[in-house]
């Protein structure tokens, strides 16, 4: 460490009144990120779930609703964008 080489770790280095040490990058939440999107106004969506079995016998109308993607209720909003530091859309 002393050869000027910086790690990436949480830990301050030696030589931390240096410009160039690397902060560790964040997680994205693999899972979140495949059920979740985020608009442009920062709007979180999601899919309906039960829309993969039993279509059938459901109302043309309820199956068309399934293609949409919804809002997430706002007290799960907070929560879900910290899952997605990036926002990815």
């Amino acid at each position: 460490m002393r050869d000027g080489t910086v790690h990436r770790c949480r830990r301050i280095a030696w030589n931390h009144w240096e410009e160039n040490i690397i902060m560790p990058k964040m997680k994205t939440n693999k899972q979140a990120a495949r059920r979740f999107k985020i608009t442009g106004t920062g709007k979180v969506m999601r899919a309906k779930g039960g829309k993969s079995h039993l279509r059938r016998k459901k109302s043309k109308r309820t199956r068309r609703m399934f293609d949409k993607m919804h809002e997430v209720a706002s007290q799960d909003v907070k929560r879900i964008k910290r899952l997605l530091p990036y926002g990815l859309k």
